[in-house]
């Protein structure tokens, strides 16, 4: 369950952004980076999320998710 949360919370975070400068782009790379690590290494998806969801917040502080 909590994995199919974090897959779902990647997912989005992953859509194109509207608003994308080069900070939005760089904080989206960052998303991705954590997707492909968490593909990787599915038993890390706890702490990883945790990550995914301050990268999340980072988005919204920058303005990025319109």
């Amino acid at each position: 369950m909590l994995r199919f949360a974090a897959v779902l919370l990647m997912a989005g975070l992953m859509a194109p952004l509207p608003a994308c400068g080069d900070p939005c782009e760089s904080v989206q790379q960052e998303i991705e980076e954590v997707g492909r690590e968490i593909q990787r290494d599915p038993g890390a998806v706890l702490e990883r999320t945790k990550e995914l969801e301050a990268l999340q917040a980072e988005l919204e502080r920058l303005g990025c998710l319109g």
